[in-house]
């Protein structure tokens, strides 16, 4: 797969991180978090048509359609806008799909940590 350009990973991580902010609740938000483990093992071992359609992710709701509805890409919305924004997104045809797949890949990269797996289980 071609590698992420500096954009596409701002706009990643912008989606990423609003799909997962700070909890309030102990647990860290996705952007306080040491991801590059977990981006280089994305990379080796992802299929390809999950890579593609993150990235398709990250540039339509991480960069060009925030800039149409917002004015900004979404890394520049404060956080309440961003929520509101993807659930915006999420309205638009195809949206859900594209926020789904944000959904799932920022779950497996926020569990990806060992700090945040032992904070979940000694809560259950």
């Amino acid at each position: 797969m071609i590698p992420w350009t500096p954009i596409e990973r701002r706009w990643r991580d912008a989606l990423l991180h609003a799909i997962v902010p700070a909890s309030g609740r102990g647990l860290p938000a996705l952007a306080d978090l040491d991801l590059r483990p977990f981006w280089a093992r994305f990379d080796e071992v992802a299929p390809p048509h999950l890579q593609l359609g993150l990235r398709a992710a990250a540039v339509v709701l991480g960069g060009l359609l925030p800039r149409l509805l917002a004015g900004r890409p979404l890394a520049s919305l404060p956080e309440a806008d961003q929520e509101r924004l993807l659930l915006q997104l999420a309205s638009l045809p195809g949206g859900a799909q594209l926020v789904d797949l944000a959904k799932v890949v920022a779950g497996l990269a926020y569990f990806s940590v060992d700090a945040v797996e032992d904070i979940a289980r000694s809560r259950s």
